[in-house]
């Protein structure tokens, strides 16, 4: 009874994950682990469900977990290392722009996040599970250097790749402070197709004070 229940959520959150739903997704695969902690399909989605919204930290312990239970021909030791490599770009990047953004330099900041946003951070499709294999953009944390010094791209959000609904706010939020409402706007909208429901964003978007 306890496996039928723990599989039922399991599989809605599956669903809610396809239908890019993935807050949605996020509490179904909760419930069910709490009801069999060892299933490792639960561990590896619900890994990549954090990671679409950029909470990377709880990626890499449902992650870490999966691999506890299986060490062996598990994907998620796939995701793991591909992960680090997208940590390391990240950090470099907010290291970069942190000073820019306390110094209110939010367009030049915006510049620099175009450079790399350009590289396409992430690429990664919850409808790509079953392969067991996930497509991540192979980044070095020195290529953002290396971007920093070419020619400034033009600024069009069209070219802006990156699938992470945490970042894509956080960029949303940058162009509203640099007066550029309907760009922001754009953010917000890229961050709600990957989780319809995401409270963050559709704040965002209806806060016309923001």
């Amino acid at each position: 009874m306890i496996k039928r229940l723990a599989d039922y959520y399991y599989n809605t959150g599956l669903t809610y994950a396809r239908k890019n739903e993935i807050s949605a997704a996020i509490e179904k695969l909760l419930q069910s682990l709490a009801l069999s902690r060892e299933n490792i399909n639960a561990l590896n989605l619900l890994g990549l469900c954090f990671y679409r919204m950029g909470e990377y930290e709880k990626a890499n312990k449902f992650w870490r977990e999966s691999l506890l239970i299986e060490g062996t021909d598990n994907p998620a030791s796939y995701y793991l290392a591909e992960l680090e490599k997208e940590r390391a770009v990240l950090k470099d990047l907010i290291n970069y722009i942190q000073p820019l953004i306390a110094g209110k330099k939010y367009k030049k900041a915006l510049r620099i996040i175009k450079k790399v946003g350009n590289i396409s951070l992430s690429s990664i499709s919850i409808n790509c599970i079953s392969d067991g294999r996930i497509s991540f953009s192979r980044i070095s944390a020195g290529s953002i250097i290396n971007w920093l010094k070419k020619k400034s791209i033009k600024n069009n959000t069209s070219n802006f790749n990156t699938n992470n609904v945490k970042f894509l706010n956080y960029v949303g939020v940058l162009y509203r402070l640099s007066g550029k409402r309907k760009h922001a706007e754009e953010f917000w909208k890229k961050s709600l197709a990957i989780d319809r429901t995401n409270k963050q964003a559709l704040d965002y978007i209806t806060i016309r004070g923001l």
